[in-house]
């Protein structure tokens, strides 16, 4: 079990943790990879105008990237940490700011990215209040996470996550997001998953971890009986590689449109 620290500590530590981790940060395989990103360009390709946050973007790799393939929207950068934000000014306006507390004003939004970011959140209630208040009443909220293929792997995996990411505050399935979605007054539009191939190495070096933890972490992966279809794990030479999965929860205001899934 997590343990349970105040949300002011939690700000904190995650603003600092980012901060050792800016200047490397666009080197990170789901940060920069061009299936998931191709996702969030497809979700805006069809319309003609929109004023765009991307929060907690980073260093703004997203919205360089919608910039060239969706050229027609106003993109605006919101993260907590202020090294994050320098290198995002590259790619456009950007606001240094909380997800809880957003320093946007209300109704001013169409749409509100969320890319791996919500699992740092506590409470989840408050960032989901505020995307609420800065989206326009027709808006759509875009929710980027990897998420478990299914129950089995969830409980699997979330003991590793808490070792490997101590910050982690959930590791919620699309089920859970579009439970806990709904009790905020959003339903879902529709859902898409993708699997993503990780080196366990390149994972792990990904967070600062005790050498103990890392290798609680790698014997986990190394006794687990590949026959179980989840996770999906297999090894190539002396690197063991397993499937994520990239899930983009696209999410309107309650009363619009009925959800689909791919």
């Amino acid at each position: 079990m997590r343990p349970r620290i105040s949300h002011a500590d939690q700000i904190a530590l995650v603003a600092e943790h980012f901060r050792g981790r800016s200047r490397q940060f666009s080197t990170t395989s789901w940060a920069k990879s061009r299936h998931i990103m191709s996702l969030f360009s497809q979700e805006l390709s069809s319309y003609e105008s929109l004023m765009v946050l991307d929060g907690g973007s980073g260093p703004g790799l997203l919205t360089e990237a919608l910039r060239t393939t969706n050229p027609n929207h106003t993109y605006v950068n919101l993260d907590l940490s202020l090294s994050m934000a320098r290198y995002a000014r590259v790619a456009g306006p950007t606001i240094v700011g909380d997800l809880h507390k957003m320093p946007v004003r209300s109704g001013t939004m169409d749409v509100l990215i969320l890319r791996q970011v919500l699992h740092y959140c506590s409470p989840l209630a408050a960032v989901l209040g505020e995307a609420r208040r800065v989206l326009r009443r027709d808006g759509r909220l875009l929710i980027g996470q990897f998420v478990p293929a299914n129950r089995a792997e969830q409980g699997w995996m979330d003991p590793i996550l808490a070792i490997r990411q101590p910050l982690r505050t959930n590791y919620f399935s699309i089920e859970d997001w579009t439970d806990t979605l709904a009790k905020a007054g959003f339903k879902l539009v529709r859902s898409t998953r993708i699997g993503v191939k990780e080196s366990l190495n390149s994972w792990l070096r990904r967070y600062p971890i005790l050498l103990e933890d890392e290798a609680a972490v790698r014997r986990a992966f190394e006794q687990r009986d590949r026959r179980l279809r989840y996770p999906q794990i297999w090894s190539r030479g002396c690197e063991i590689f397993f499937k994520n999965w990239f899930a983009l929860l696209v999410f309107a205001p309650c009363g619009q449109s009925s959800a689909t899934t791919s």
